[in-house]
């Protein structure tokens, strides 16, 4: 009896064993792969590379007036073009070419590059605001990871956060007031019939992009329909955070089902077919049917040794006897 109740968490199908075998190789790969990449020495940039040369110059200048040459040790020490008591951290990373006044949130890649910022740091900053984030005042700055300090101190006074319908003009530069404020009116965001709104309503919500909005569409699809807002939140990829904003703008509606699930005809590739029921799950309904006949009610479902007071639930709303 023990064997009929554990053997079917252990029976997989040939896609199944196929997803685990190619999880074990990237888990693998994820391990290996750094360990051909990694570089214990860090780089030098043209610019402090400069600046160094610079300094091992004036320093074997100043050698030579004080009495000769330098000695063979000095001389090794600079054979390979790497000072010996200079350290990069000494090197400052940040050199504007010019000053002037700009929002961070309309900023170009070429602003921020006259502003000073290395690549990297205008990477991280666009990535965070092409995420939906935003500056609203200049200590924003530092949250940025890898915003330096040095540049926060300098870039700060010529922060001018405006409207974003009011984009900085190069030529309108310095021109707004400090003490001036500049408020973004609200959108006004519409309420969402969960069952059926189409992708350009789900985009329409803060936080739901493009694909979240296809993922959202397809998980009701499979479902065949939400009886709840609380199922939205059940989609995957989309994280709980981005869920609780849009929730209260979700509106609950009366559904359908074009075909429900009949428990008593469906295959069991129809029934593993359906979220809430799993490989296993659908194979100990086909092997209930074979050997007691067909389900009277749904709630013979419960007599399945998989099936879970939470679990059916969940599914009874989906399920049909015919």
């Amino acid at each position: 009896m023990w064997r009929k109740k554990i053997l079917p968490f252990f029976l997989f199908n040939r896609k199944e064993r196929r997803g685990i075998y190619l999880l074990l190789l990237i888990i693998t790969a994820m391990w290996v792969i750094p360990w051909f990449f990694s570089s214990p020495v860090s780089t030098i940039s043209v610019d402090e590379l400069s600046i160094i040369e610079q300094a091992r110059d004036t320093l074997f200048e100043r050698e030579k007036k004080n009495g000769g040459y330098p000695n063979k040790s000095f001389n090794r020490g600079w054979s390979d073009k790497r000072p010996v008591s200079i350290s990069l951290n000494q090197v400052s990373r940040f050199s504007p070419k010019s000053l002037f006044f700009f929002d961070p949130n309309t900023a170009t890649d070429s602003d921020w590059k006259e502003l000073g910022l290395q690549e990297k740091t205008i990477a991280t900053l666009q990535k965070y605001l092409s995420r939906g984030g935003r500056i609203r005042k200049p200590e924003d700055l530092k949250k940025i990871y890898g915003f330096p300090e040095e540049a926060y101190k300098s870039l700060h006074p010529y922060v001018r956060i405006y409207d974003s319908e009011r984009a900085r003009n190069k030529n309108d530069a310095g021109k707004f007031p400090d003490n001036q404020q500049y408020f973004r009116k609200p959108k006004e965001i519409q309420r969402v019939f969960i069952n059926h709104a189409d992708s350009s309503q789900w985009e329409a919500l803060p936080g739901i992009g493009p694909k979240l909005a296809a993922r959202i569409i397809l998980f009701r699809t499979k479902l065949g329909g939400f009886y709840s807002i609380r199922q939205v939140g059940e989609t995957y990829g989309l994280p709980d955070s981005t869920f609780q904003k849009i929730k209260p703008y979700l509106e609950a509606d009366n559904i359908v089902l074009p075909a429900p699930l009949d428990i008593n005809h469906a295959s069991q590739e129809e029934l593993q077919a359906h979220p809430y029921l799993s490989y296993q799950l659908a194979r100990l309904i086909i092997a209930y049917r074979n050997q007691h006949g067909l389900f009277k009610q749904k709630n013979d479902i419960k007599k399945l040794a998989l099936m879970t007071p939470e679990l059916f639930a969940r599914l009874e709303p989906y399920l049909s006897v015919y």
